[in-house]
């Protein structure tokens, strides 16, 4: 799938000019094969949209775009899957780099408008994790109560044993927004109901119980002049984990080490990601 690409190290994602003209060659091809078929055109243009990685240097910034938005199927299954693929690889590679400014330009500027109208037509889990990476990307811009709502859209879904993992996550992630909206008394709760939840379904991996027991400490911590200290430990502890497989997967759907990194240099959660993924 096309989204795992981003999960890559940052340096594969920048490549050298001669791979770019190459990328940009497969993507023209793609545009001539697009209505042949369903299937083909939704691997083909999954496997341009990888190219599209290319166009992106370092720092996230756009390099150069393809010409993938000019396709213009007359199938609206192919249709849907060109939004599928484009849209979430996009997101994931804009944020991954910290660029959540022009991640927010690719939401507000195409993609809310394209969901109201593809969105009945999207798979389940390709919908929940759209929403996902549309939270993801308001909290990146500090716009807490937003990823509150698109966060919520994935939680409250009636069907939460299709992606067990996203729901997982999305509960982290949940807790992390709600800290940051300072709902401390409302986070008791939800840390408790959080980690039942986890235990249920198997997945109280050591990060995930780390998260919990260190928002509780922070929780706590929230009016003491302690608080970075807490944090510093919390960053000491996690940094202990995230070699562990199970582990580097969470922090790929949210960066929780650039996230503690913005809390102890008092940073935006987009310049600590940045600076992360610099190297």
């Amino acid at each position: 799938y096309s989204h795992n690409y981003a999960s890559q190290p940052l340096e594969l994602i920048v490549k050298t000019q001669a791979a770019k003209e190459l990328q940009m060659n497969i993507v023209e091809q793609t545009r001539r094969r697009t209505e042949l078929t369903v299937r083909q055109p939704q691997k083909a243009l999954g496997n341009s949209y990888e190219g599209h990685a290319g166009t992106y240097g370092a720092d996230g910034k756009k390099m150069h775009t393809p010409q993938v938005e000019g396709v213009k199927p007359k199938s609206i299954d192919i249709q849907v899957n060109v939004f599928k693929t484009t849209t979430i690889s996009e997101l994931q590679l804009l944020t991954r780099c910290g660029n959540f400014s022009e991640a927010l330009e690719v939401v507000e500027k195409g993609v809310l408008d394209k969901l109201e109208s593809l969105e009945n037509r999207l798979r389940k889990e390709q919908l929940l994790e759209l929403y996902y990476h549309i939270a993801y990307t308001y909290f990146g811009t500090g716009e807490y109560s937003k990823a509150l709502f698109w966060i919520n859209k994935v939680l409250n879904d009636n069907e939460n044993t299709l992606r067990k993992d996203l729901f997982s996550y999305s509960r982290l992630f949940n807790l992390v927004i709600h800290f940051e909206l300072q709902n401390y008394d409302l986070l008791e709760y939800i840390t408790k109901s959080t980690q039942r939840y986890l235990v249920r379904r198997q997945r109280d991996y050591e990060l995930e119980k780390l998260v919990i027991d260190h928002l509780r400490k922070l929780i706590r911590e929230s009016k003491s002049k302690n608080t970075v200290t807490k944090i510093i430990e919390f960053k000491c502890q996690l940094l202990d984990l995230v070699n562990e497989p199970e582990d580097q997967i969470v922090i790929k759907y949210f960066d929780f080490v650039s996230w503690l990194n913005s809390k102890i240099q008092n940073m935006s959660f987009s310049k600590a990601v940045s600076l992360e993924n610099a190297d």
